[in-house]
């Protein structure tokens, strides 16, 4: 059986039994009729379970008591009470039902929690792998992968590609153990090294990133003398990644519309006497310009997200077809795009820049399952290129899709 037909099979017999935000609700409803339910991890799937349930039940969301998280930046955005993971002895004989819900791999983040409070009571696990799938019939998605799976240019792209859809539906991140590239970050104290530069802020996972160079590969990379584009500037690390492959004679425009992260951005171009390339914005990319609502986890955490309708800062947003147009910028050659969950509105805002320009493309894969169909689907309409998907650490949360015009 070739490698397709395997995964297409596991994938379809996933289809069959997924869920929904309401039949979680209703699956938390049957697991504790009544008393107190707390979740697990303050995660960006909790956040927005949660405010799912404060919408479609209140009576259901006034039983849910707390989040237990290990991260003291941790915050909920439906008012709910963070409390450290260290003090769930306290109060674990009053939880009726704990709620573990990550955005995938439940089953590592169930284990994690057990070895770290020791917890033996009643447990829900729910993954965003479900209901971050296309709301389309199960057959349309199978089609749909493979669509995108005959629009990859190599070998490489395809197998990555068919091991992302088999990890996700076998809810193993272990299969992305074969991708570690062994860089060790360095980050000490928030300070990170990157050749001669130095940043400030940035977490170990992001730090890791900028050593194995996530945003650049053998057909797509950055080059002296580029304007680049950097769609979710998050501290500056990517900016100062491609500033440095670009040169002097190259730009950064580097969008971020978190207020502390633009902030740090700022500070830490100053730091590297990058100021003569690149260009902080403090807005997001997106479909449409405006303000809109983003769940903003202090101190500047990497993952703050837009969410329209249970977000807790306001935050600006342009598209990237309007400032190319405002700043009469003369040439786009290279866009990244890693905005948490936002990129195909980013992508929409930008269509056309790409059609104009014909950029080279780093789009993040990740952040939702639905991602692996609707961002691969929507470069190829807009233009002919040529698609390669990459992950460049052990994950799967390192996938990116890597396009070159032909």
């Amino acid at each position: 059986m070739k490698m397709i037909e395997l995964v297409m099979d596991v994938v379809g017999h996933y289809l069959k039994k997924r869920d929904t935000i309401q039949g979680v609700i209703e699956r938390i409803k049957k697991e504790a009729p009544n008393g107190s339910i707390y979740f697990y991890p303050c995660s960006k799937y909790a956040n927005m379970l949660i405010g799912e349930i404060k919408r479609r039940d209140r009576a259901l969301f006034s039983r849910i008591k707390g989040i237990f998280d290990k991260f003291e930046e941790a915050r909920c955005n439906s008012g709910i009470e963070i409390h450290d993971l260290g003090k769930l002895s306290d109060i674990k004989s009053g939880i009726s039902l704990l709620v573990v819900a990550v955005t995938n791999f439940c089953k590592g983040a169930l284990d994690d929690f057990q070895e770290l409070s020791e917890y033996n009571g009643k447990m829900l696990k729910a993954s965003y792998f479900d209901i971050s799938l296309p709301e389309t019939a199960d057959e349309k998605v199978l089609f749909d992968i493979r669509r995108v799976y005959g629009l990859l240019e190599d070998s490489k792209s395809k197998m990555i590609y068919l091991l992302t859809w088999l990890s996700r539906a076998l809810n193993d991140a272990g299969i992305f153990s074969i991708f570690d590239d062994e860089k060790g970050e360095e980050a000490k104290g928030g300070v990170t090294r990157y050749k001669n530069y130095t940043l400030k802020g940035l977490s170990d996972i992001i730090a890791r990133e900028l050593q194995c160079e996530l945003y650049s590969m053998k057909y797509v990379r950055p080059e002296p003398g580029d304007i680049v584009f950097d769609i979710g500037g998050y501290k500056g690390d990517t900016a100062l990644f491609f500033a440095d492959a670009v040169g002097k004679r190259g730009k950064v425009f580097t969008f971020e519309p978190v207020r502390k992260n633009y902030m740090d951005i700022v500070d830490n171009v100053s730091l590297n006497g990058l100021g003569h390339i690149i260009v902080p914005i403090n807005k997001g990319a997106s479909y449409i310009s405006g303000t809109v609502k983003a769940m903003v986890v202090e101190p500047g955490a990497a993952w703050s997200f837009i969410d329209e309708f249970n977000g807790n800062e306001a935050v600006e947003m342009t598209t990237i077809d309007e400032f190319v147009r405002e700043k009469n910028v003369s040439r786009v050659d290279f866009i990244k795009i890693d905005v948490e969950g936002w990129e195909e509105n980013a992508i929409s805002g930008a269509k056309d820049t790409i059609k104009l320009f014909k950029p080279k493309l780093v789009v993040s894969l990740y952040h939702k399952t639905s991602d692996l169909i609707v961002l691969p689907l929507a470069i190829s309409e807009l233009e002919d290129y040529k698609l390669y998907i990459r992950c460049k650490m052990e994950g799967p949360f390192g996938i990116n899709m890597y396009c070159v015009k032909r």
